[in-house]
């Protein structure tokens, strides 16, 4: 599509032609309109119903990270966002995020029209939280599932556990399918991983439910970005299952997890691990983490992990190149029902230093007591559990090895 210049550049030269002629046997188009977009409405406090002033509201091209237009809302919690769109170019559905100091972020997607009427309720973190400010000096402060699950709207804020979670009513969410993930991994609707940080503080999450068989990543966090940090996270009776890239703690890891454990039950198809994940293929399980490009430390995964394809690990399913597992273990047994299957690790890129793994493992080819398929490094690590493999390599500490 040319740009206005250009358009104004090629009529001067057919004025010049036709000014020369005695006939003209053909005219350039006419440059294409634009059309002006415009996003009203009102922002208030959900709870009080009160209005929001400047919060900021910004319209997106769907598949945009950088928004087409910013406006802030008025005293009386008003705004008006406009931006000018090629009539060539248009797009069958726009974007609409809203966000202000204190408060959770807000996104919707709605059709494409020239004139958009949309109101916009926020949530305050003063009262969807037992205390805090949501700052690193002042976290906020969760005490129940209710308050667990309300991070999912504060995704760059900081948080610390200040009571033990019983989550047992999320067998009955969402019409069974239990605890939504928190952040969101390639999402339709342009919202991002957790960037922020949680603090379990030794306090428990007890009967956690995710019943996500068809949806990836799956975990209690579905995605963790680089900036992100999970620490002293303690997962107790957790029933966990999804699709490919589950973890008992983050489907998908690009941040740091220090000293947090995972037992329950973790259930997928492919890349499943006990704890974590992120950027990487798909399909992967793991009892703590799915897919790891990131950092995991002193951390443990305890439940059984169970998968039907391949890259399943007790802690992690697949540990990218460049990431890091320090100082941690599984102790779960594993059953994949094809390769790359390990008691720690499904398949290694990255370096393992200090860990080890004690649960059986069984699955097809290429199966380790502690990794699966390396082409890694491997430190001063172990593993105690059998090793039962139906056809092709497996060794009691890694299965295949590749120089």
């Amino acid at each position: 599509m040319l740009p206005h210049s250009a358009w104004a550049l090629i009529w001067a030269i057919a004025a010049l032609t036709v000014a020369g002629c005695d006939s003209v046997t053909e005219v350039p188009p006419a440059p294409p309109d634009d059309a002006e977009v415009t996003v009203q409405g009102t922002i208030l406090d959900e709870s009080e119903q009160t209005a929001i002033e400047g919060a900021t509201v910004q319209v997106y091209r769907p598949e945009d990270r950088n928004p087409i237009a910013t406006s802030s809302s008025a005293a009386n919690g008003t705004y008006e966002v406009s931006a000018q769109i090629s009539d060539a170019d248009l797009p069958d559905t726009l974007r609409i995020q809203a966000t202000a100091e204190g408060y959770g972020a807000e996104t919707h997607v709605v059709a494409f029209e020239e004139e958009v009427d949309l109101d916009l309720s926020l949530v305050s973190g003063e009262t969807a939280f037992a205390g805090g400010a949501g700052s690193e000096s002042d976290p906020y402060q969760i005490e129940t599932v209710e308050q667990l699950q309300d991070v999912n709207r504060f995704l760059t804020s900081h948080f610390v556990q200040t009571a033990d979670v019983d989550a047992s009513e999320t067998a009955n969410w969402n019409g069974g399918h239990g605890f939504t993930p928190i952040g969101y991994w390639k999402d339709p609707e342009g919202r991002q991983p957790f960037v922020g940080s949680f603090d379990g503080d030794g306090h428990r999450i007890t009967n956690l439910t995710i019943e996500r068989t068809g949806d990836s990543p799956t975990g209690l966090f579905e995605a963790v970005g680089e900036e992100g940090q999970l620490t002293n996270i303690t997962l107790q009776g957790a029933d966990i299952s999804g699709a490919d890239l589950v973890g008992g703690l983050t489907g998908v890891n690009a941040g740091e997890i220090d000293a947090s454990t995972v037992e329950g039950a973790l259930t997928g198809n492919e890349r499943v691990g006990g704890l974590a994940g992120i950027e990487g293929p798909e399909d992967v399980v793991g009892g703590l983490v799915g897919f790891n490009s990131g950092r995991v430390q002193s951390s443990h995964a305890a439940g059984d992990v169970n998968a039907e394809d391949s890259d399943i690990g007790g802690l992690v399913g697949f540990n990218w190149e460049g990431a890091e597992i320090t100082d941690s273990y599984a102790t779960g047994d594993v059953d994949g029902e094809k390769r790359r299957i390990g008691g720690l690790v499904g398949l290694n890129e990255g370096e393992i230093r200090g860990s080890h793994a004690e649960g059986t493992v069984t699955g097809y080819g290429k199966i380790g007591g502690l990794v699966g398929y390396h082409s890694g490094e491997v430190h001063g690590s172990h593993a105690s559990g059998s090793v039962e493999g139906e056809d092709e390599v497996f060794g009691g500490l890694v299965g295949s090895n590749r120089d």
